[in-house]
């Protein structure tokens, strides 16, 4: 089964802005109680990210530097992709979810060629 990340990366979305994203993430932490302010404190999000996707995805996403060693975790849009993608994994679970959160975020309505 292919991952979530090469699942977004297949997709062939449009190009939506970093800011759009950014808020719909900081809504969906918020609605879920990961969140009172930008930046989400890195124990709680390392323990989110641990307990929902476990080690072994931690450990092949984040080979060369242990999560615990940042001192953010999710800067928002100045995060690099693979925080990005592990976020929108965490928060929505599936492609279909992250899609649907997309479309409603921007205002868009787009389909796969």
């Amino acid at each position: 089964m292919p991952s979530f990340q090469k699942k977004v990366l297949d997709e062939g979305l449009p190009p939506i802005g970093v800011k759009v994203i950014e808020e719909m993430y900081v809504r969906k932490m918020n609605s879920i109680g990961l969140l009172s302010k930008k930046y989400i404190p890195n124990s709680a999000l390392i323990k989110a990210v641990k307990n929902s996707l476990g080690e072994d995805f931690i450990s092949s996403s984040y080979p060369s530097r242990r999560m615990a060693d940042r001192k953010v975790f999710y800067a928002g849009s100045s995060s690099p992709i693979n925080v990005q993608l592990t976020i929108a994994l965490l928060l929505y679970g599936d492609i279909e979810s992250f899609k649907e959160a997309l479309q409603i975020a921007s205002g868009m309505h787009f389909d796969k060629d």
